[in-house]
């Protein structure tokens, strides 16, 4: 999967808008369960899963591009992850980040306050992905899913609350 941002103007295309709208339950659980903001989650995915037109989004409800691993088979498309529905897709990205260590200062910094900025630069450098600009791809989708919010009126749902539960 390429990691490459596209330039962002100020519209946002109806296939962006309805991920985000399709995928913000999940992400709304993932960061109850984390203590990292939505917005962390909804700009991974919507980066990893190229707004869910990849093959491991439609194919097992893997939005992360997550690979296979000790919780977590291979799916139909044996590079990644499988999940049955994106309920357990959303409950694997859980186990993953609490489950692997190189992610405990991740989740750290997030119980912490960190920015969604922060916290994707984090992502970036903790090896999640081999591109070399991750972090700032990144960081170029989460304006995006910025926007999208404000224009949904859910902007403060996608920055906090964080939830008191600790890694």
């Amino acid at each position: 999967m390429s990691h490459q941002a596209r330039p962002r103007g100020p519209s946002i295309s109806p296939a962006e808008a309805a991920f985000f709208t399709k995928m913000s339950p999940y992400a709304q659980k993932a960061a109850q369960a984390t203590g990292m903001p939505v917005s962390v989650f909804l700009t991974q995915w919507a980066l990893e899963s190229d707004w869910g037109t990849s093959q491991a989004f439609r194919k097992d409800d893997n939005a992360a591009g997550i690979i296979p691993w000790s919780q977590a088979r291979a799916g139909r498309d044996p590079a990644y992850a499988g999940y049955g529905s994106l309920a357990a897709f959303e409950k694997g990205v859980v186990a993953f980040y609490k489950d692997n260590r190189r992610y405990h200062d991740l989740l750290r910094a997030a119980h912490k306050g960190a920015s969604p900025s922060r916290l994707l630069r984090m992502i970036g450098q903790t090896g999640y992905a081999t591109a070399p600009n991750y972090g700032v791809a990144l960081e170029a989708v989460l304006q995006t899913i910025q926007t999208i919010a404000s224009a949904d009126g859910q902007h403060a749902k996608i920055k906090g609350p964080r939830p008191a539960k600790r890694p």
